[in-house]
């Protein structure tokens, strides 16, 4: 399965940012295709190192009907006990905040 990678371009060192501030900042207004984030086993959001924030099971998209129709949020079942969280993983160089990959590959260990 797929997982959706989101980057916030933010330094976790520099914010004191709650899970669900991450979330927050993280899951809403994206260009992207509903049905390609919709079949997404995961939604991961990293800092501008790639530390994982928050995360959370993708069960829905919602789409930004006053602003502009294009625009998802992403809607998720937070995992707030992820072992993923606080660890850094590989991103992709692509100044492109949304990013789509198989494997989430750990850098710490």
């Amino acid at each position: 399965m797929e997982h959706i990678i989101i980057k916030v371009n933010e330094d976790a060192r520099k914010v004191e940012w709650s899970f669900d501030e991450w979330m927050e900042r993280g899951l809403k207004w994206w260009r992207t295709r509903a049905d390609r984030v919709i079949s997404c086993t995961y939604a991961v959001v990293v800092d501008a190192s790639g530390t994982v924030g928050a995360i959370g099971e993708v069960i829905g998209v919602r789409k930004d009907r006053n602003h502009n129709p294009v625009r998802i949020a992403i809607e998720i079942e937070p995992q707030r006990d992820s072992p993923l969280l606080g660890k850094r993983i590989a991103v992709n160089a692509s100044r492109n905040p949304i990013e789509f990959t198989r494997d989430i590959l750990y850098l710490d260990e």
